[in-house]
């Protein structure tokens, strides 16, 4: 995904990380959830009541059992000819990756450090070092 970010030359302000930081709680819930009770059972209704476009697309294509690369090239191709940027965009990135962790079946807790990266040093910092 850092190439992407690279090739899109990404800029983003301190109001599109924090917009942004929604996303990375909800594929954190889902990627817990799916740890859980598996894929189908936690998705089936979530779909339903999800207004992210974006992420119900990578979801289906994880649910229909495409494969990693194609699923990925398919959101990527989503996002290149989208036009999006600040929020929008940094969102979308953040999908494509949590939900490529989720289909690698990357522990939760690894997944929320890489999309808290995606967000920058102060996110990952305030994660690791957070009062237990």
């Amino acid at each position: 995904m850092n190439e992407l970010m690279l090739k899109l030359d990404c800029h983003f302000t301190d109001e599109d990380r924090e917009k942004s930081k929604l996303i990375v709680d909800k594929i954190i819930n889902l990627a817990g959830r799916i740890r859980q009770v598996g894929l189908i059972s936690a998705i089936e209704h979530r779909l339903e009541l999800e207004k992210n476009d974006f992420l119900k697309i990578a979801i289906n294509l994880i649910c229909d059992g495409t494969e990693e690369a194609a699923a990925k090239e398919i959101l990527v191709n989503i996002i290149l000819t989208g036009g999006y940027s600040g929020s929008e965009l940094l969102s979308r990135l953040i999908i494509i990756e949590g939900i490529m962790a989720i289909y690698c079946g990357e522990n939760p807790r690894q997944i929320e450090i890489k999309l808290l990266s995606m967000l920058g040093e102060k996110y990952v910092a305030e994660k690791l070092f957070e009062a237990k």
